[in-house]
C-alpha cells in the first residue's frame, strides 16, 4: 500500500508535466499492453508507477477506455493516476482535433467535432464560425456531444446543464462558449426545454449575448440568428410572452412579428401576452399582421382599469382597434380615442383608457366596420 505522502508527491509531479508530452498514438498498441501498463500504476515500485504513467500519456487517446475503468479502481493511487492521465490525454487529444478542425477549411477530411454538421448547416463554415464552435466545445463539450447523439440525449444534457448553472448561481458568469451552446441546443424545436429553466436562465443568456457581443462580428455572423432562433421556437405561453418582449427590445422585427402572429392565433394565449403581441405589431408597423389584429376586435376581455378622472376600462379590442387605425393611416382621435392614450411609444401600456365608456367604444367599432366595407383590400386576411 502506498502512502498518501507518495500520492501527493505524484500529483505535484504530474501537474508539472506539459501537455505536449502526450503525443497521439498510431492506435496499433495491443489492448493487453495498455491494460498491463494500467496495472503497473498500482505497482509497489515508484519507478514502475512513474514509467507506466509516462508511457500511458505518450500513447494518448487509445488508452481512454482502460483509464476510464481504472478511474474507479479500489486502489486510491491507481484511481488518482488514472484520472489525472485520462484528463491529460483527453485534453491533448482535444487540442489535436481542434488544430485539424481549424485547418480543414475545405471540409475535405474527417476532422469534424460533435454537432458540427448541424451547426455549420445553419451558420456556414467560415473561420469565424469555426472558432466560435471551438469555444463552444471548450465550454460545453458534454452538451454538444449529447446534441450529436440525438434529441433525447440533448434534452437531458440541456436540462442538466441549465440546472447546474442555476443551482450554482452562475447566470452572470457564463462565457461566450456557454451562451452560444445554450442558444444552439435550446433553439432546436425538437429539444425539450424545461419551462422554469427557460424563464429563469434564458433571459440572462439572451441579454448577456446581446450586451457583450452586439458590436462583435460574431453578432452578425452567428449570434443574432442564434438569439432569433431561440426566441421564435414554439414555447409555453409564459416563455412566449418573455420572448416577445426580448424580440422587441432587441429590435428583431421579423422574429417579433412572427411570434406575435403565432400567439394571437392560439386560443389559450393569456390576455397580457395577447395585448403585448398586438402592441408589438403596431410598434413594428406589421401591415401583413393586421389581419391577425383585426380578429381581436371581438375580444372584450378587460386588460386594464383606471379610476381617475373617472372609472373606465381598457379591453383587448380597444388596443386592437388603436393599432389598426395607426396601421391603416387613420387618425385615432377621429374614432373617439382618448388623447392621453395616444402616446408615441405604443409598446408602453399607459394607464389611460382608450375609450371612456362603452358607448364610445361601440361607436368606434361601428365606424371601423363601415370603413372596412369601403376598403376591403386595406390589408390581406
Amino acid at each position: 500500500m502506498k502512502s498518501w505522502a507518495a500520492i501527493v508527491c505524484f500529483a505535484a509531479t504530474l501537474a508539472a508535466v506539459p501537455a505536449s508530452r502526450a503525443p497521439a498514438s498510431d492506435g496499433k498498441v495491443p489492448s493487453e499492453r495498455i491494460d498491463a501498463l494500467v496495472r503497473d500504476l498500482g505497482s509497489d515500485k515508484f519507478a514502475t508507477r512513474e514509467q507506466a504513467s509516462r508511457r500511458l500519456r505518450e500513447l494518448g487517446i487509445v488508452t481512454r477506455e482502460s483509464l476510464e475503468r481504472a478511474a474507479s479502481d479500489p486502489d486510491a493511487e491507481v484511481r488518482l493516476r488514472a484520472r489525472s492521465i485520462l484528463a491529460e490525454v483527453r485534453a491533448s487529444d482535444f487540442e489535436a482535433r481542434v488544430a485539424r478542425f481549424l485547418a480543414d477549411n475545405e471540409g475535405s477530411g474527417d476532422n469534424s467535432l460533435p454537432a458540427w454538421a448541424a451547426f455549420s448547416e445553419r451558420f456556414g463554415s467560415s473561420r469565424l464560425v469555426r472558432e466560435l464552435f471551438v469555444e463552444m466545445h471548450r465550454s460545453e463539450p458534454a452538451l454538444l456531444e449529447a446534441m450529436a447523439d440525438g434529441t433525447e440525449s440533448a434534452s437531458a444534457a440541456l436540462d442538466e446543464c441549465t440546472r447546474e448553472i442555476l443551482d450554482a448561481h452562475l447566470e452572470s458568469q457564463m462565457d461566450l462558449g456557454t451562451l452560444a451552446s445554450l442558444l444552439f441546443v435550446g433553439s432546436d424545436e425538437d429539444i425539450t426545454v424545461d419551462e422554469r429553466r427557460g424563464v429563469q436562465l434564458y433571459p440572462y443568456v439572451v441579454h448577456s449575448t446581446y450586451r457583450h457581443h452586439y458590436n462583435s462580428p460574431l453578432w452578425t455572423a452567428v449570434l443574432k440568428k442564434l438569439v432569433a432562433d431561440w426566441l421564435v421556437r414554439e414555447s409555453t405561453p409564459l416563455v412566449a410572452n418573455q420572448n416577445l418582449i426580448f424580440a422587441a427590445q432587441l429590435e428583431l422585427r421579423p422574429e417579433a412579428l412572427e411570434i406575435s402572429k403565432r400567439v394571437l392565433a392560439e386560443k389559450d394565449t393569456p390576455t397580457n401576452t395577447r395585448v403585448v403581441a398586438i402592441r408589438i405589431i403596431g410598434h413594428f408597423n406589421g401591415t401583413a399582421e393586421l389581419a391577425a389584429v383585426e380578429k381581436q376586435l371581438s375580444d372584450a376581455t378587460t386588460c386594464a382599469k383606471t379610476e381617475e378622472p373617472q372609472s373606465a376600462e381598457t379591453q383587448v379590442r380597444d388596443v386592437a382597434l388603436l393599432i389598426l387605425l395607426r396601421g391603416t393611416g387613420q387618425e385615432p382621435g377621429a374614432y373617439g380615442c382618448e388623447a392621453a392614450s395616444l402616446q408615441e411609444n405604443i409598446l408602453v401600456q399607459t394607464d389611460q383608457p382608450i375609450f371612456l365608456d362603452d358607448a364610445r367604444r361601440q361607436a368606434a367599432l361601428q365606424k371601423w366596420k363601415l370603413w372596412r366595407e369601403e376598403n376591403p383590400q386595406a390589408f390581406e386576411d
